[in-house]
């Protein structure tokens, strides 16, 4: 069931060198070495990142964070509602998550395509997996708000502004999350149908 797109893309040449060096720029300290190949940068990244997920979830519903979003319109032009932080996140930290049902590559794209039910967040991951986000973060605050469910709502810069955060796709092994990761991860992403090739104790977030 599953089609890999980054081994297409990378068939026609197509990579993403870019985006891991600044992900690994973003999560490393300021003058530090970067590793040679982007094999090794790709691991890094990887491990990094999900130990920020780990944290993330850990902290979830918990009161007293540094920083919260919210949902107001974008200060991008005709761009609609954008994602505000309010407060400060630690530089190569977790924001938020893109929430919403995860849909396998081809029986959840025909589940997609036959109910009409796909919203204007729909998500394409790079192991074709498809994320219908949800528009539904940044209304709340606090333990048991919902700043980790504005992942939709966050918007490219305009022309010629950097980007101050940044996507990136991490797959979590529920098995090596605590209870409470668990819980909160399927507060913010789930399986719609339960993938074929898998056991359903991984989730892509």
């Amino acid at each position: 069931e599953r089609v890999s797109f980054e081994q297409i893309d990378r068939a026609f040449g197509v990579s993403r060198t870019q985006e891991e060096h600044d992900c690994w720029r973003a999560t490393n300290p300021i003058g530090a070495t970067r590793p040679e190949t982007l094999a090794e940068v790709r691991a890094s990244n990887e491990a990094c990142i999900r130990r920020g997920v780990s944290d993330a979830l850990a902290n979830a519903a918990v009161e007293g964070s540094a920083f919260t979003v919210t949902k107001r319109p974008s200060s991008v032009a005709s761009a609609g509602n954008g994602a505000h932080v309010h407060g400060r996140v630690v530089r190569g930290g977790i924001v938020t998550f893109y929430h919403g049902p995860v849909y396998t590559p081809i029986i959840g794209r025909l589940k997609l395509l036959l109910a009409g039910s796909a919203s204007e967040y729909v998500l394409c991951m790079h192991d074709s997996y498809v994320i219908d986000g949800r528009p539904t973060g940044g209304s709340a605050h606090g333990a048991g708000g919902t700043s980790l469910l504005c992942g939709a709502f966050v918007n490219h810069p305009p022309a010629g502004a950097r980007p101050n955060a940044m996507f990136y796709p991490c797959v979590c092994d529920l098995a090596s999350l605590p209870a409470p990761s668990v819980e909160a991860l399927r507060q913010i992403s789930w399986y719609d149908t339960p993938p074929l090739v898998s056991t359903g104790k991984q989730h892509t977030v």
